[in-house]
C-alpha cells in the first residue's frame, strides 16, 4: 500500500509538472492524464483479468511516460513520428485519439466490474484432480523429458536459422509452410505447452511446483536469446511472478523455505545475463561495427586505435539500455505518426488494415513514419518501426472510431480469457495467453497478423482442452499430494 501511494503521488506530481511545458490545450492533456492513469488504476479492482492487466500496462507504458519525458524534459523521440513537428494543434490532436482509445478499453472494463461484482475466480481448480488427463499421469516424466529436449534442439536451431528472430529473414525455408509452426512453437507455443505442464504437475502433487518453474525461467531466457527479443524473457516468465502474487494464499506451502528466494534470484540472473547477451547478439548481427572497430595497422589515429570491441559493446549499452525504461514501448510515436497522415478516412483504414505483411519497408505505415533504419540488405535483415493498434485505427481519422475499435478488440481479449479459463482453469497459462494477447495487439502493426496469432490461441486453448478430455482409464489416476 505505501509503495502503491508513493508511486500514484509520483504520477500526479508529473503529471502536475507536464502541464506547464505543454505546448498545447491543457483540457486535453488533463483528460490524457485522468483516461491513462484510471486506465492503470482499473487493474486493481476484482474480479481481475490478466489480459486486461498486461493491456493496460503496456498501452500506459506506451504512452504515459513517453508524454511526461517529451514535455517535462524534451526528450528527443527514438523512433519515426513521421511528419509530426511538435506544434500544439498536433499535440492536442495526437493525445485526444489517445485518451479516445483509453476511454474505449476503460468503458468495457467498468462493464465487466459491474456485471461481475462481488464475483471472484474460483480456486477450486488449483485443487481438483479430475481434469489432469490420465495420459500426463502415466508418462508424466517422458512428457517431460520429450518437452525440454524439444525445447533445447529447436532453440539451439533457432538461434543458428532463424525461424523466428527479430529483424532476421529465415535462413531456411520448409516446404508447406512449415515454418510456421516452428516459429509459433518459440513465440508462444512452448510457453503454453510448460504453463499447462506445470499446472498439471501442481494438481497431482503440490511440491513440484518450486522445481517445475525454474522450466518457464529457462525457457524464458532461451527464446529471449534464440529470438534476439529482449521482451521475450518478462512475456514467458514474468505471467508467473503475477499468478503467484494474485493466487499467494494458494502457493504459499509450495514455495516457502526459501524457495521462492532462490527462484527470484534465477529470474533476476537469467533476466539481467538475457538482456545483455541479446545486445551483444544484435551488435554481432545487426551493427557495422567494423567501421568503428578497427585494427591497428589500418589507421594511425590512436582514438580510431583505441576503440576495441569491448568498448564498443560497452558503448552500445550505455546509449542504449536507458532507452529500454521508456522509449521502447510502443505507442506515442504510431499515434503521432497517424494523426498527421494525409487522406485519413475510411478508404485508408480499410487499405492499412488489409495490408500484406510481406510489403515490409514498402508498407503504408512506414512510409507515412518514414524509419532511417529500413535496411539496405532486406534479404537478411527486416527493420521496421511498429505502429500500435490505436495508430491504425487513427488512419480512419475519426477519434470515434478509435475508441469503438479499442472497445471491440478489448471485448474480443477478455472473452478469450474467460473462454480459456472455463475450458482449462489454469492460471499460469490464463497468465502466458493475456501477456501475449496484450503484447501482439499494442503492436499490432499489420492486423492481418495479429488476427491470426489471435486464431493460434484460440486454436491452442481448444486443443489444450480437448487433450484434458481424452476418456479416462479407469483407476489410473493416484491421489492428490499435498
Amino acid at each position: 500500500m505505501l509503495l502503491g501511494g508513493t508511486l500514484l503521488m509520483g504520477c500526479i506530481a508529473l503529471a502536475v509538472a507536464s502541464f506547464s511545458m505543454y505546448p498545447g490545450s491543457w483540457p486535453v492533456l488533463a483528460a490524457f492524464h485522468v483516461c491513462f492513469l484510471l486506465l492503470i488504476g482499473l487493474v486493481f479492482p476484482r474480479p481481475r483479468l490478466y489480459v486486461y492487466t498486461f493491456f493496460a500496462g503496456f498501452l500506459f507504458l506506451g504512452f504515459w511516460p513517453k508524454v511526461v519525458a517529451h514535455t517535462v524534459w524534451a526528450v528527443a523521440f527514438v523512433e519515426p513520428v513521421g511528419d509530426f513537428t511538435g506544434t500544439a494543434i498536433e499535440w492536442d490532436s495526437a493525445l485526444l485519439a489517445a485518451t479516445a482509445g483509453a476511454a474505449g478499453i476503460i468503458s468495457v472494463r467498468f462493464g465487466y466490474l459491474l456485471l461481475n461484482r462481488g464475483r471472484g475466480r474460483g480456486k477450486s481448480a488449483l485443487s481438483e484432480n479430475s481434469a489432469v488427463p490420465w495420459w500426463f499421469i502415466k508418462w508424466r516424466k517422458a512428457i517431460w523429458i520429450f518437452t525440454i529436449a524439444l525445447v533445447l534442439g529447436l532453440q539451439f536451431l533457432n538461434a543458428s536459422l532463424a525461424f523466428f528472430q527479430v529483424g532476421v529473414n529465415p535462413i531456411v525455408i520448409f516446404p508447406m509452410h512449415m515454418n510456421v509452426p516452428i516459429a509459433w512453437l518459440i513465440n508462444i507455443g512452448f510457453a503454453i505447452w510448460i504453463a499447462t505442464l506445470v499446472h498439471w504437475d501442481f494438481k497431482l502433487n503440490e511440491g513440484t511446483l518450486a522445481q517445475n518453474l525454474i522450466a518457464p525461467i529457462v525457457e524464458a531466457f532461451l527464446t529471449s536469446v534464440s529470438s534476439l527479443s529482449r521482451l521475450a524473457f518478462l512475456l514467458h516468465a514474468g505471467p508467473y511472478l503475477l499468478t503467484l502474487a494474485e493466487r499467494w494464499n494458494d502457493f504459499r506451502n509450495a514455495l516457502g523455505g526459501g524457495k521462492i528466494r532462490r527462484l527470484s534470484f534465477a529470474f533476476v540472473t537469467l533476466f539481467c545475463v538475457g538482456i545483455l547477451t541479446v545486445f551483444l547478439f544484435r551488435v554481432l548481427y545487426f551493427h557495422d561495427y567494423e567501421k568503428y572497430v578497427l585494427k591497428p595497422d589500418e589507421t594511425t589515429s590512436s582514438t580510431l586505435t583505441a576503440m576495441t570491441f569491448p568498448r564498443y559493446l560497452r558503448e552500445v549499452l550505455v546509449r542504449q539500455i536507458p532507452t529500454l525504461f521508456i522509449q521502447r514501448w510502443i505507442g506515442l510515436e504510431g499515434v503521432l505518426t497517424a494523426s498527421k497522415a494525409a487522406n485519413r478516412g475510411n478508404d485508408l483504414l480499410l487499405a492499412v488494415l488489409i495490408e500484406d505483411p510481406r510489403k515490409g519497408g514498402k508498407s503504408l505505415y512506414q512510409q507515412h513514419a518514414k524509419p532511417d533504419y529500413l535496411t539496405s540488405t532486406p534479404d537478411k535483415f527486416t527493420f521496421l518501426t511498429n505502429a500500435g493498434v490505436i495508430a491504425i485505427l487513427l488512419f480512419s481519422g475519426s477519434t470515434f472510431v478509435v475508441a469503438i475499435g479499442m472497445a471491440i478488440l478489448t471485448l474480443v481479449l477478455i472473452s478469450t480469457e474467460i473462454t480459456a479459463h472455463a475450458l482449462t482453469r489454469n492460471p499460469f497459462l490464463l497468465a502466458i495467453i493475456g501477456a501475449g494477447l496484450a503484447n501482439v495487439a499494442v503492436q499490432t502493426t499489420f492486423p492481418y497478423l495479429s488476427l491470426l496469432y489471435l486464431l493460434q490461441i484460440w486454436v491452442a486453448i481448444l486443443f489444450l482442452w480437448l487433450i484434458q478430455h481424452v476418456p479416462v482409464i479407469p483407476d489410473s489416476r493416484p491421489s492428490i499430494t499435498k
